[in-house]
């Protein structure tokens, strides 16, 4: 039964708390199957992403850390629905619900019973009420999705393998563009061609094919791909991971610049600590499918908490050959996501690994002002294996 507070909510529904934040991933999880009976039923799978949960505000960027296989690029395909989600919600808010039917905004009404009153609501109590709520991606149907698929872009890692090489470029970045009507046909060559300019692309290259290019033309390319319908929120999954670094600071000067100019707001995916430093305002660290750390980029930086956070940034080239960092390697690689440890993922490496560790999975803990972080050495664990150990020395 529901308690009284619940039930006299079920009348009406007061308006969500209005914030800047765009997007809520909660409780994320894509598992792929690996072994199936003769029945379809599952028997094995690969956990890649596990319970992942975060925010992000309108404007901002947050940047994913981690080795490769922690999980990052699948959970950033998982939030565009590229991959079908397992369990979990990704909600968008401030989407072109416009484009959507009657039928499709009634799919997206949260599953609370207080919503049902709207169930049979007319358009614009529609359009109001999940304006509000957000867009729940996991609840699209593929068409509903195909509508909204213009607002959430990608920035794929390979630029050499992300371009078909029989198109040329404006094929290549005006074909989402007439497939969605973003601008009519008079002006479709216009509109590449500004798309183009302001991603720094010359003019004539509008007749050109991939090959004619460098690595860093071709991930401009990408870009203006992306940005050619006007999205919301683009992921950028390892943009500059293939690019060397003089080319890199002129990708990310552009997504910085592109990001101002249209508010855009970002999921940077990357191996590199330094470069995501430099662009993302929130950082959160990954390993095993799971969200170890995450919060403000300068506390992150300034005050690694996790372990596994502490040894990545002790990774960090310093250009200062004098200042001598106290590196923290880590012994053996990811475990398979297949067959993950028990407790917590990281305990197999971590140096400061306690008992409690084997066993429990630690919960993610806010310990600062929106600084999270997923570890027994913070906390009641921490305190009772120290007043044990005391005891044993004593």
């Amino acid at each position: 039964m529901m308690s009284e507070s619940k039930e006299k909510q079920c009348g009406a529904v007061s308006a969500p708390e209005q914030t800047d934040e765009i997007v809520i991933v909660r409780d994320l999880c894509k598992h792929f199957p690996i072994k199936t009976d003769v029945f379809g039923h599952v028997l094995a799978s690969v956990k890649a992403v596990n319970d992942v949960s975060f925010t992000i505000k309108k404007g901002t960027t947050l940047g994913v850390v981690g080795e490769s296989g922690c999980g990052k690029t699948t959970m950033g395909r998982t939030m565009l629905r590229l991959y079908d989600i397992t369990s979990g919600e990704v909600i968008y808010k401030g989407l072109s619900i416009q484009k959507l039917t009657d039928a499709q905004l009634r799919r997206l009404l949260p599953d609370d019973p207080a919503y049902d009153v709207y169930r049979t609501a007319d358009r614009e109590k529609l359009l109001e009420i999940i304006g509000q709520t957000g867009v729940n991606i996991a609840k699209l149907t593929k068409p509903a999705m195909q509508k909204l698929r213009p607002d959430i872009q990608i920035i794929f890692q390979d630029p050499y393998s992300s371009l078909s090489p029989r198109m040329t470029v404006g094929e290549i970045i005006g074909e989402a563009v007439r497939q969605h009507h973003i601008v009519p046909k008079s002006r479709y060559r216009e509109y590449v061609l500004e798309i183009m300019k302001e991603c720094g692309l010359q003019p004539h290259y509008y007749d050109r094919y991939p090959h004619e290019f460098s690595g860093g033309q071709r991930q401009r390319i990408c870009i203006a791909r992306a940005l050619a319908l006007n999205p919301k929120i683009v992921v950028c999954d390892e943009p500059v991971s293939a690019l060397d670094v003089s080319i890199q600071a002129q990708i990310i000067n552009l997504l910085k610049d592109l990001q101002e100019q249209r508010g855009l707001t970002y999921v940077f995916i990357s191996h590199d600590l330094s470069v995501v430093e430099h662009i993302s305002t929130d950082v959160a660290v990954m390993y095993l499918g799971h969200i170890m750390e995450k919060g403000p980029k300068e506390r992150i930086f300034a005050h690694p908490m996790h372990p596994y956070t502490q040894a990545l940034l002790s990774a960090v080239p310093v250009p200062d050959p004098d200042v001598k960092m106290k590196r923290i390697i880590l012994e053996g690689d990811i475990p398979s996501p297949a067959n993950p440890p028990s407790g917590c993922k990281f305990h197999t490496r971590c140096k400061s690994c306690m008992e409690i560790c084997k066993k429990e999975q630690p919960a993610l803990c806010e310990y600062e002002s929106g600084h999270f972080v997923a570890c027994h050495l913070y906390g009641q664990h921490a305190e009772k294996e120290k007043t044990e150990s005391e005891k044993t020395v004593i």
